[in-house]
């Protein structure tokens, strides 16, 4: 019913000029597109395409609509067109030297390919964002807190979208590349995107950026680097008080360094965290702590000090009220090997 009451609003809008109809094909698009009308999409879309063909044709070119029409080609879920009127949307700033336009457009742009999916497009559409912003740092921030009407997304409800930072640039534009599996690329933004925060004085930050290039680097085999850089998460968080970060990446250095069966150095990473635990007053974090202690010794097969470490974690899990069972079963296999090594 609504979808038909649509149609007579469509027919009657058609003679009222471009903007009252494509305003009306918007409406009725979005309702379509909420009921699963395909065929009605198909009609809605080419009647766009049409008025968008009359309006191109005629000189001068009434760039006024062209909002409209992005607007209207995302509810109908026309991503190509969408895109194609950004661009032209784009290049008007362009000529016109409208700094902040090109960077509310060039994000309304690379948020539509992410929600498509297309990351390989996004991409240096952020590029491009995150430079013009470092190259107009001051005009971007005095324009910060203010709010823009320029639509983004992949055709889902028109949203005001804020302004664009270079914070938001370079975040996003790390996300493409590691969806797009250039792991390389994606460490560069992230390097970039902590010297934002340092500059910005955002301690707190940080660290995760550290632990994300680590994990790049561990996904290329640079496993030096990667241990270098939860070293430095680890560095930084702890005199901030991240402990739960801290402990994190004490963890992932520790399972780098076991999977090398690298013992010493996994341990003297153990040790670390075990203190670090302590610290915060995390019993189950020490728990957890003596249980890997526990595993590496036992690898080790140094089974009498891996004996010492469960019976530690169980102490705690009685404490907890929590896997003592599991520590009790630990504690019997390795009296069991203890056994036949005797």
């Amino acid at each position: 019913m609504l979808l038909k009451f649509g149609f007579r609003e469509l027919r009657l809008r058609r003679y009222l000029g471009p903007a009252a109809e494509i305003a009306a094909l918007s409406r009725v698009g979005s309702v379509a597109w909420s009921n699963g009308k395909n065929l009605e999409l198909q009609l809605i879309t080419k009647r766009l395409q049409a008025i968008q063909k009359e309006v191109k044709s005629q000189v001068p070119l009434n760039t006024e609509l062209l909002p409209a029409f992005a607007a209207a080609f995302q509810q109908v879920r026309a991503k190509g067109a969408t895109v194609e009127v950004y661009q032209e949307i784009l290049e008007n700033a362009r000529q016109n030297q409208d700094i902040l336009a090109q960077g509310q457009i060039l994000k309304a742009i690379g948020l539509i390919h992410i929600n498509w999916l297309s990351y390989d497009k996004a991409a240096p559409v952020y590029e491009e964002l995150a430079t013009l912003i470092q190259e107009n740092r001051a005009l971007f921030a005095a324009n910060s807190a203010v709010n823009s009407a320029v639509v983004a997304g992949n055709g889902a409800p028109p949203q005001p979208v804020t302004p664009p930072t270079e914070v938001d640039a370079l975040r996003q534009l790390a996300y493409v590349y590691q969806q797009s599996k250039q792991p390389l690329k994606a460490i560069a933004a992230r390097e970039k995107l902590a010297s934002v925060y340092l500059n910005l004085q955002n301690p707190s930050a940080i660290p995760p950026i550290k632990m994300a290039i680590a994990s790049d680097y561990q996904t290329i085999g640079q496993i030096n680097l990667a241990a270098q850089y939860y070293q430095e998460a680890y560095n930084l968080a702890v005199p901030i008080q991240q402990y739960a970060q801290a402990s994190e990446a004490l963890d992932k250095l520790a399972l780098l360094y076991r999977a090398q069966k690298q013992w010493e150095q996994t341990l003297r990473i153990y040790q670390m965290q075990l203190l670090l635990e302590e610290r915060a007053y995390n019993f189950y974090g020490v728990m957890n702590t003596y249980d890997n202690i526990g595993q590496v010794y036992q690898e080790m097969k140094a089974y009498d000090k891996a004996l010492e470490s469960y019976q530690k974690g169980l102490d705690v899990a009685k404490r907890l009220g929590h896997r003592q069972e599991y520590f009790a079963k630990k504690i019997q296999k390795v009296n069991k090997q203890l056994q036949r090594t005797s």
